[in-house]
Protein backbone atom coordinates (compact mmCIF):
# COMPACT_ATOMS: atom_id res chain seq x y z
CA UNK A 1 0.00 0.00 0.00
CA UNK A 2 1.79 3.44 -1.13
CA UNK A 3 1.50 6.60 0.57
CA UNK A 4 -1.31 8.89 0.19
CA UNK A 5 -0.56 12.00 -1.64
CA UNK A 6 -2.07 15.40 0.65
CA UNK A 7 -1.95 18.34 -0.79
CA UNK A 8 -1.50 21.90 1.07
CA UNK A 9 -4.73 22.86 0.99
CA UNK A 10 -5.91 19.30 2.70
CA UNK A 11 -3.36 20.11 5.08
CA UNK A 12 -4.20 23.37 5.94
CA UNK A 13 -7.65 22.30 6.02
CA UNK A 14 -7.58 19.53 8.48
CA UNK A 15 -5.53 22.14 10.61
CA UNK A 16 -7.68 25.28 10.30
CA UNK A 17 -10.20 22.91 11.96
CA UNK A 18 -8.49 21.25 14.40
CA UNK A 19 -7.38 25.12 15.36
CA UNK A 20 -11.13 25.98 16.15
CA UNK A 21 -11.58 22.72 18.67
CA UNK A 22 -13.03 20.62 15.98
CA UNK A 23 -12.34 17.04 17.25
CA UNK A 24 -10.09 14.42 15.35
CA UNK A 25 -12.97 12.09 14.23
CA UNK A 26 -14.84 14.99 12.98
CA UNK A 27 -11.31 16.11 11.11
CA UNK A 28 -11.22 13.05 9.58
CA UNK A 29 -15.22 12.68 8.54
CA UNK A 30 -14.96 16.62 6.62
CA UNK A 31 -11.41 16.09 5.29
CA UNK A 32 -10.99 12.33 4.13
CA UNK A 33 -8.52 11.80 5.79
CA UNK A 34 -6.90 8.97 7.46
CA UNK A 35 -6.78 9.68 11.68
CA UNK A 36 -2.85 8.97 11.66
CA UNK A 37 -2.57 11.70 8.91
CA UNK A 38 -4.41 14.21 10.72
CA UNK A 39 -2.09 13.58 13.70
CA UNK A 40 0.65 14.00 11.65
CA UNK A 41 -0.20 17.26 10.04
CA UNK A 42 -0.79 18.33 13.79
CA UNK A 43 2.23 17.23 15.01
CA UNK A 44 4.70 18.05 11.96
CA UNK A 45 3.26 21.80 12.31
CA UNK A 46 3.89 22.14 16.00
CA UNK A 47 7.05 21.27 15.42
CA UNK A 48 7.55 23.75 12.99
CA UNK A 49 6.06 26.56 15.69
CA UNK A 50 2.40 25.85 15.70
CA UNK A 51 1.09 26.56 18.80
CA UNK A 52 -3.01 27.40 18.86
CA UNK A 53 -2.79 29.80 22.01
CA UNK A 54 -0.54 31.63 20.80
CA UNK A 55 -0.89 32.89 17.03
CA UNK A 56 -3.58 31.88 15.10
CA UNK A 57 -1.93 32.89 11.50
CA UNK A 58 -0.69 29.86 9.48
CA UNK A 59 2.84 29.38 8.12
CA UNK A 60 3.94 28.12 4.48
CA UNK A 61 6.26 26.05 5.82
CA UNK A 62 4.04 24.35 8.14
CA UNK A 63 2.57 22.57 5.19
CA UNK A 64 5.33 21.57 3.00
CA UNK A 65 6.56 18.26 1.95
CA UNK A 66 8.82 16.39 3.65
CA UNK A 67 11.99 15.57 1.03
CA UNK A 68 11.49 12.46 0.14
CA UNK A 69 13.44 9.55 0.40
CA UNK A 70 14.89 7.17 -2.55
CA UNK A 71 18.45 7.28 -5.07
CA UNK A 72 19.21 10.53 -5.62
CA UNK A 73 20.42 11.75 -9.00
CA UNK A 74 22.98 10.91 -10.88
CA UNK A 75 23.87 14.30 -12.48
CA UNK A 76 22.89 17.64 -11.64
CA UNK A 77 19.99 20.32 -13.30
CA UNK A 78 22.60 21.96 -15.50
CA UNK A 79 23.70 18.85 -16.97
CA UNK A 80 20.51 17.34 -17.49
CA UNK A 81 19.71 20.80 -19.30
CA UNK A 82 22.85 20.69 -21.25
CA UNK A 83 21.75 17.37 -22.60
CA UNK A 84 18.08 18.30 -22.79
CA UNK A 85 19.31 21.13 -25.10
CA UNK A 86 21.73 18.78 -26.86
CA UNK A 87 18.93 16.61 -27.78
CA UNK A 88 16.02 19.04 -28.68
CA UNK A 89 18.90 21.25 -31.32
CA UNK A 90 19.75 18.37 -32.53
CA UNK A 91 16.97 15.88 -32.57
CA UNK A 92 17.23 14.13 -36.23
CA UNK A 93 20.64 13.76 -35.86
CA UNK A 94 20.19 9.85 -35.50
CA UNK A 95 18.14 9.76 -39.40
CA UNK A 96 21.23 11.97 -40.26
CA UNK A 97 23.81 9.43 -39.18
CA UNK A 98 22.20 6.87 -41.25
CA UNK A 99 21.67 8.14 -44.40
Amino acid sequence: MGQQTVSKTQRARALALLDVNISIKTVVQLTGLARSTVFAIRDRARQHGYDLASNHTFQDEWFEDAPRTGRPKKIDKEKSKSLIGRKEANRYGREMATV
